[in-house]
C-alpha cells in the first residue's frame, strides 16, 4: 500500500461529502491548490500530505529522501524546498526612492544590497517565515547633500506565500491630528479608536510635545535636548495634538487581492539621515527620518497622509506601489527578477514637515 494511502482516502471521502452538500467553491475554500475540479483538489491534497510526511520523516531520522519524486511519482516541483534560505538583492539600475513634502522632492537611484531570508516552507499552507535586511546602501547625492540610508535592526518577521493566496498587500492611513490629547497613552487611545472606524489597526502613534524612547519617555518636552536617547515628537507649535497612522494589511485603495506566487511580505530596518557633506558619519545632519521598520512588499502597498503638517485638509502622497515576485523554486536559487517595495510616511521631520517616501528595490 502506498504510504498515507488510507488517510488520504478518509480525506478525499470528507472533502467530497462536504463540497457537495455545501456546493463549496474549491479555489476559494482550498486556496492553496487552485483548482476547480474536485478530483484535481483532490490529488493536490494527496501531494500535499505525502510531501509533508516525507519532510517530516526525512528531519525527524535524517532520512535525503527525495520527497518530490515521492509526493506523486514525479520530479515536477510540487514538493519543492522547504528551505528557501538567506538570498541576497543586489540592487539594479531601476532601484530608488522618493521623499515628498511640503517643501519640495528628494529622489535619486540606489545602489546596495538587501537580504531576504526564509525558513522552512509548509508544505499544505505553502508559506514560511521570512526576515529581510538593508545591507550597505551607497550614500546619494541629493538637492542640498547626500542621503545616507543605513540598516536598523529590531523589524518583525515577515512572510513568502509559495502557493500565492495569502493577501500581502497593505494600506496605509495617516493623519496628522485626529484630535487634541494630554499623553502618549491618551493619543494610543484616541488612535486605536480612529483605526477601529477604518478597519484597521495602529501603526504608529503619539502626542505631539512628550518624549518618544529613552528614560525620559512620555515626559513634557519642547525640544530633543529635553530627551535623552530619545526624540521629542513633533514641533511645539502644534501644541498638544495626537498623531496617528492606521495600517490595514492585506487591503490597498481602491481594493485588495490574493497574492501572486512567491509573493513576499516582510519589515527591513531603514534609517535615513540628509547630511550636508560626505562621509555619511552624522556630524553635518540638514534633516533626519529617523529609524524605521518599513514594511516591504512584492505585492500592493499604499500609504496617504491627512492634514499634512498639521493643516486641516491638507494631504501628502496618496499613491500606491506594486512589486513583482518570485516563485519558492527561483527564490530558493537567488533574486535575480524581484521587485519589492514600500510606501510610507513620518510626521515632523526637522527642517522639512511631514514626509511620503517611496522605496523601490529591484534584484539583478
Amino acid at each position: 500500500m502506498k504510504p498515507g494511502k488510507f488517510q488520504v482516502d478518509g480525506i478525499r471521502g470528507a472533502i467530497a461529502k462536504k463540497c457537495v452538500a455545501k456546493d463549496v467553491d474549491l479555489e476559494a475554500g482550498f486556496a492553496g491548490c487552485a483548482a476547480s475540479d474536485a478530483e484535481e483538489t483532490h490529488a493536490c491534497l494527496e501531494r500535499n500530505a505525502l510531501c509533508r510526511a516525507c519532510v517530516a520523516v526525512n528531519e525527524a531520522d535524517g532520512l535525503e529522501v527525495d520527497c518530490d519524486l515521492f509526493d506523486d511519482g514525479t520530479a515536477n516541483d510540487t514538493c519543492p524546498p522547504f528551505v528557501i534560505g538567506a538570498q541576497t538583492c543586489t540592487f539594479d539600475e531601476f532601484s530608488g526612492f522618493l521623499f515628498d513634502t511640503s517643501v519640495g522632492f528628494l529622489n535619486g537611484a540606489l545602489a546596495g544590497t538587501a537580504t531576504i531570508a526564509c525558513g522552512n516552507v509548509d508544505p499544505v499552507t505553502g508559506s514560511a517565515a521570512c526576515q529581510c535586511g538593508l545591507g550597505t546602501v551607497e550614500p546619494v547625492e541629493v538637492d542640498g547633500g547626500f542621503a545616507c540610508i543605513r540598516p536598523a535592526e529590531g523589524c518583525a518577521l515577515g512572510e513568502v506565500s509559495c502557493d500565492g493566496g495569502n493577501s500581502l498587500d497593505y494600506s496605509i492611513e495617516a493623519d496628522h491630528d485626529i484630535g487634541e490629547c494630554e499623553s502618549h497613552a491618551a493619543c494610543a487611545s484616541q488612535c486605536e479608536t480612529h483605526c477601529g472606524s477604518l478597519g484597521a489597526q495602529v501603526y504608529d502613534s503619539g502626542c505631539e510635545g512628550f518624549c518618544d524612547g529613552g528614560p525620559s519617555h512620555g515626559a513634557a518636552c519642547t525640544n530633543d535636548n529635553q530627551c535623552p536617547q530619545g526624540s521629542c515628537r513633533g514641533r511645539p507649535a502644534h501644541g498638544e495634538i495626537c498623531q496617528c497612522q492606521c495600517i490595514d494589511y492585506g487591503q490597498v485603495s481602491p481594493g485588495g487581492g490574493p497574492s501572486r506566487e512567491g509573493g513576499v511580505r516582510c519589515e527591513i530596518g531603514v534609517a535615513v539621515d540628509i547630511e550636508a557633506a560626505l562621509p555619511c558619519d552624522g556630524t553635518d545632519v540638514q534633516f533626519a527620518i529617523g529609524t524605521r521598520c518599513i514594511p516591504f512588499t512584492t505585492e500592493t502597498s499604499f500609504a496617504i497622509l491627512r492634514d499634512q503638517d498639521a493643516d486641516p485638509g491638507d494631504v501628502l502622497g496618496s499613491e500606491s506601489y506594486q512589486g513583482l515576485p518570485l516563485s519558492c523554486p527561483d527564490l530558493s536559487q537567488g533574486t535575480s527578477g524581484m521587485y519589492i517595495g514600500a510606501v510610507f510616511n513620518t510626521f515632523d521631520v526637522p527642517a522639512v514637515g511631514d514626509v511620503h517616501l517611496l522605496f523601490s528595490l529591484g534584484c539583478e
